[in-house]
């Protein structure tokens, strides 16, 4: 698989995976927490539709060169990782975002159920999207 097209596959990848994360976490706000649809919808757009975007593109860029770098020594395994490696990469990004390195204001955590959503939308997305690409298959 090539690097540039798979750096590619990651950032669109990041656009559809806002989209449903947005969907999924508005749908968790009215169903889990009782909230006004369109109250909980215009907060996120507002606040989080960056934060998903660009924890997503970090994210998915990260695993795919580190995919790219672990496939140099072990191929079986570079596509599970990379896919792995983006769901675990949003997870940790989530937290730094919404916890800092233990500098200034602590913001209150997302849930751990919201965040494991979108670290499992990311994750299949990418997926989906790498398995587009000629040349050899993930899986």
């Amino acid at each position: 698989m090539s690097f540039l097209f798979a750096c590619l596959v990651a950032l669109a990848a990041s656009l559809p995976t806002t989209l449903m994360t947005l969907g999924v976490w508005t749908a968790y706000g009215r169903l889990v927490d009782g909230h006004a649809t369109d109250t909980v919808f215009l907060a996120l757009v507002f606040l989080f539709v960056p934060l998903i975007f660009f924890v997503s593109i970090a994210s998915n860029l990260a695993a795919v060169l580190l995919g790219q770098l672990l496939a140099l020594t072990v191929d079986d395994v570079a596509g599970w990782a990379t896919v792995a490696l983006a769901g675990a990469l949003v997870v940790l990004l989530c937290a730094w975002t919404q916890r800092g390195v233990g500098f200034g204001r602590i913001s209150a955590p997302v849930s751990p159920l919201p965040v494991a959503l979108f670290a499992a939308i990311d994750a299949v997305l990418l997926c989906a999207g790498l398995q587009l690409l000629p040349g050899d298959r993930l899986f």
